[in-house]
């Protein structure tokens, strides 16, 4: 069985989206929500206990999307047109190891 991911590393793989989205030319707002789940997520209880009691949609900054990216075991799903920059490796990416 596989261990779950630490907030520091799911906070490392929202900020990867976080610059990937940018680089695809994605508004100011919606990269930039990325940043601060990333933020909040490093500074949070742990994720799965989150996840488990409903809580992590309701941390500053983690919205409905971003949360339900977290919560997809194993893998966080990358949005749309992102799979175009890093052919192969996405539109998801295993986040769990």
């Amino acid at each position: 069985m596989s261990r779950a991911p630490s907030n520091a590393e799911i906070a490392r793989k929202l900020k990867d989206i976080r610059l990937l989205m940018e680089f695809a030319g994605e508004p100011y707002f919606k990269f930039m929500a990325y940043e601060r789940a990333a933020e909040t997520i490093e500074n949070a209880g742990p994720v799965p206990q989150l996840i488990a009691s409903d809580e992590l949609v309701k941390l500053p900054g983690v919205g409905k999307t971003i949360a339900g990216r977290i919560a997809t075991t194993p893998f966080v799903v990358y949005p749309p047109g992102i799979a175009t920059i890093v052919p192969g490796e996405f539109p998801s990416s295993r986040l769990f190891t």
